[in-house]
């Protein structure tokens, strides 16, 4: 199969992931709106009162993800120009590694994360020593910004808790894929769910659903006249 392409997918206005680099070494990870009519160039745009512009390291390199055909894709770009306090303007230097086929869709959110590491499945409750922040979410896994680095493999018990008028409250086992070290103390670990039950997938599903139909509200904000 070909390399996916990313610059395919931002034909058209896409919401996207980014993490952003600022001058003090730390990363913003934000929503925003990608659009490429001259590849290899690309826009970016925010929300108002998003983009610390102060802020933002023009040296070095910002990742954006994105669900492309089912596909997680990721690719590298520098800062071009920043146009104003709600665009950017970017220039694509390399395309991430990481392409994996989706069984579920995922969307990017935000909401804290417990884990309790395991050993031989071992579980002992209410002992969630490691705390994060949910990155993205799908029925199949979570990508969660840590402190520490776990290993692959690394089996871990997770408590979830959906953000909502009524918060829900996930318990679950899963395991490490992937971990991308992306800054001083800051590691986007990817695990996979292990076991589950249904009806929490489901709950999972639903809110993912939800977060999409209010991404794509997001977009349509987004793009207008900026």
């Amino acid at each position: 199969m070909p390399p996916l392409d990313p610059f395919k997918y931002l034909k058209d206005h896409k919401v996207c992931h980014i993490s952003l680099p600022l001058t003090d070494g730390e990363k913003l990870e934000l929503e925003c709106v990608a659009h490429s009519s001259e590849p290899p160039r690309l826009e970016v745009y925010f929300l108002p009162g998003q983009l610390p512009i102060e802020e933002i390291d023009q040296q070095a390199r910002c990742r954006i993800s994105m669900d492309a055909d089912g596909s997680s894709l990721s690719l590298v770009a520098s800062v071009e120009e920043i146009e104003n306090d709600r665009k950017l303007r970017l220039v694509h230097v390399e395309v991430a590694a990481h392409i994996q086929k989706r069984a579920f869709f995922r969307v990017n959110t935000q909401f804290e994360v417990g884990l309790q590491c395991l050993e031989r499945g071992k579980i002992e409750l209410n002992e969630f020593s490691i705390s994060g922040e949910a990155v993205n979410l799908s029925g199949g896994g979570v990508l969660v910004c840590l402190q520490e680095s776990l290993k692959l493999h690394q089996q871990v018990n997770l408590q979830l808790t959906l953000p909502g008028p009524t918060p829900y409250t996930i318990n679950c086992i899963g395991h490490v894929v992937r971990v991308n070290e992306e800054g001083q103390n800051k590691y986007n670990t990817a695990f996979h769910f292990d076991r589950i039950e249904e009806e929490d997938r489901d709950k999972i599903i639903a809110f993912c659903l939800v977060e999409q139909r209010r991404q794509l509200r997001m977009r349509v904000q987004v793009v207008s006249p900026v």
